[in-house]
């Protein structure tokens, strides 16, 4: 497992951890494989089955652009747009990740902050130049709302319906040479971690098993689901019943992960393998979070940007067109939606807390790029 690895998967696998971290200590709102399955009328072999949670815990890395390519504000300017804003949070925060305000030609402002959706007890209280922003803010607006969507059964049911195929096993998707002996490690894995059910898991499409062999990773690495930066300013959103905006949407992350080419999802289940049988995960995410942690955006962007170096440098047409697949999804086509949306929130005159994925801030030619270049929009780097 490397770096870029490691940023890719937590990037792309929010959507489907949060269908465990509902409340683990809580068996009402904890979905399982046979309640998320049960609904779908597949068979009444898979319906019947029972094992453990459909998925264990997932992350998401973000981050900042690097400085390089933005001005700085103060900041003791965080609080200025809005009078009497005030943050419960104190100096004492141990993080200073990377925040940015956003400002079009009539002066109105989007906050725009990096999310990583794993994280340490140490990362909180956030720094006050953060919550400022944060309490000031008409809205929070995330990739979607995993708190809501942890706790709407019927919307996980149909996420889900679309990481199964009924008439087709997981093996009948696996492609290439190595496809058997990929399966059959897949397999030992999952069993190894009690999480293998011949008559429930094969119906799975293989990013699903990848998704649940990169949680077994995570979990050995100290990951912890229930400090991610998203669910923090989440939770505190509902107790303060400040506006909630979805940028995207679970289902929209779910149909692309399962509308990924078999080649692509066979490639992924391989990685997710060889991650799992690496003994420097946690070294590489305790790295990347301390980048986070320190608002390194410049340092985080090189590791991130690795992603974009290794598609223009690919050679086989193959290989070169599963990196296409896998970057097009997860990273342009993402990235102008939520560039949109800060566009719109923008004309619109409200002031956003927009939290994201900061791997679609830090990258070269992502959301700040657009917003400066295409928008002709100001990108502040607020100093703390």
């Amino acid at each position: 497992m490397n770096y870029k690895r490691i940023l890719a998967v937590i990037l792309a696998l929010i959507m489907i951890f949060t269908l465990s971290a509902c409340d683990d200590s809580s068996s009402k709102s904890t979905v399982s494989n046979s309640s998320a399955i049960s609904s779908l009328d597949v068979t009444s072999d898979i319906t019947s089955q029972t094992t453990t949670s459909v998925a264990t815990k997932q992350s998401s890395s973000t981050a900042t652009t690097s400085k390089k390519t933005t001005t700085t504000v103060e900041a003791s300017s965080v609080n200025t747009s809005k009078q009497n804003t005030s943050s419960s949070t104190t100096n004492k925060s141990k993080v200073t990740p990377t925040l940015y305000k956003v400002t079009d030609k009539k002066g109105n402002i989007v906050w725009l902050f990096g999310s990583i959706h794993i994280g340490k007890k140490d990362f909180y209280p956030l720094p006050d130049y953060v919550m400022n922003a944060f309490e000031s803010a008409d809205a929070l607006a995330v990739e979607f709302d995993l708190v809501a969507f942890e706790k709407d059964t019927a919307e996980q049911t149909k996420a889900m319906a679309k990481l199964i195929s009924p008439n087709y096993s997981t093996k009948s998707h696996l492609v290439g040479d190595s496809a058997a002996s990929i399966y059959r490690k897949a397999v030992e894995i999952l069993d190894k971690n009690n999480m293998y059910n011949s008559s429930l898991n094969d119906y799975y499409k293989p990013v699903m098993w990848s998704t649940l062999i990169d949680n077994l990773t995570y979990q050995k690495a100290g990951a912890a689901s229930e400090y991610g930066v998203d669910r923090h300013l989440l939770n505190r959103a509902k107790q303060k019943k400040k506006k909630i905006e979805e940028i995207e949407s679970a289902e929209s992350q779910y149909s692309m992960l399962a509308g990924f080419s078999d080649a692509l999802q066979t490639k992924m289940l391989e990685d997710a393998i060889k991650g799992y049988e690496s003994n420097t995960a946690k070294a590489e995410l305790d790295t990347l979070m301390g980048l986070w942690g320190k608002g390194n955006a410049s340092e985080l962007g090189e590791l991130l940007n690795q992603d974009l170096s290794a598609l223009m440098n690919e050679t086989d047409t193959q290989k070169r067109e599963i990196l296409n697949e896998y970057y097009t999804a997860m990273y342009t086509d993402r990235e102008y939606v939520m560039t949109d949306y800060i566009v719109n929130a923008l004309n619109s005159g409200k002031e956003v807390f927009v939290c994201v994925g900061a791997a679609h801030i830090v990258r070269g030619s992502s959301i700040i790029d657009r917003l400066k270049i295409v928008h002709k929009c100001t990108v502040e780097e607020v100093k703390y």
